[in-house]
Parts: C-alpha cells; structure tokens; sequence
C-alpha cells in the first residue's frame, strides 16, 4: 500500500471514496446528512484544497481505497484556552473492500508524520457515533 498526497486531478477520486461515508452518514443520521452530487463533492474537495486543506489517497495495487482530508489549524488564545496550531482530521474513509486491512491506520500514520515533519505539535480528530 502507497499513501501519497492528493492534488486537484485526484478531486474525482476523493469524491467517489467520500460517497461510501456519505451513504453510512445519511443512513445512520438522516436529520443531518443528505445524500450528495457526486460531482458537486468533486468540486468541494477542488475547493478545499485550492483553500489549503491537505488530502492523502491511500492505493493498493494502483486503486485507491481510502482517503483523509485534514486542515491546519491556528487557534489564538481565547477566553476559553491557549492557543494551538494543529492539524484537524476532517475526514477520512476507506472502501468496504479494503476494510480492516491497516489503510486507516496508514493515513493517519501519514498526517502524524507530516504534522512532526512541519513542527505541527498535535492531530485532532472529531468523529460522529452512529
């Protein structure tokens, strides 16, 4: 398995692996989901990352079969706390084929990595319990 660095030609791929999630969130949430144009969620991902979000592709045998999509955050000081600057785990997802097999695992391996390698001291990751 290779995770590399996605780019805006992958925005088609990302939406495609995205749809999976979706489908499970609209299943288990439907008060808060919607089912999605896959080529408005292309176009989404194009946008993100043209605004600085970072997006990894995992692939086994030249397919993809899952992605994450992280932001860097800059939080100042605030009433509530210090400040921080951190990347935020926004999304991630993995193909039902390819599930239980270490590809979460090796994307988020991948975000920590390049959190050490940018002095970024911490990954935050938010998720929904369905």
């Amino acid at each position: 398995m290779i995770v590399r660095r996605a780019g805006p030609a992958d925005a088609d791929i990302l939406a495609a692996l995205n749809s999976a999630v979706q489908e499970l969130h609209v299943h288990a949430a439907p008060e808060h989901f919607r089912v999605v144009d896959v080529s408005a969620v292309a176009a989404w991902f194009r946008a993100q990352l043209a605004e600085g979000a970072t997006a990894w592709i995992a692939e086994e045998a030249g397919a993809a079969v899952g992605y994450a999509l992280a932001l860097t955050r800059h939080r100042p000081e605030g009433v509530f706390g210090t400040a921080r600057y951190y990347i935020e785990i926004d999304q991630v997802g993995v193909a039902s084929a390819a599930r239980r097999r270490g590809v979460c695992r090796a994307l988020i391996a991948r975000i920590r990595a390049t959190a050490r390698a940018e002095g970024i001291p911490q990954v935050v990751l938010k998720s929904w319990a369905f």
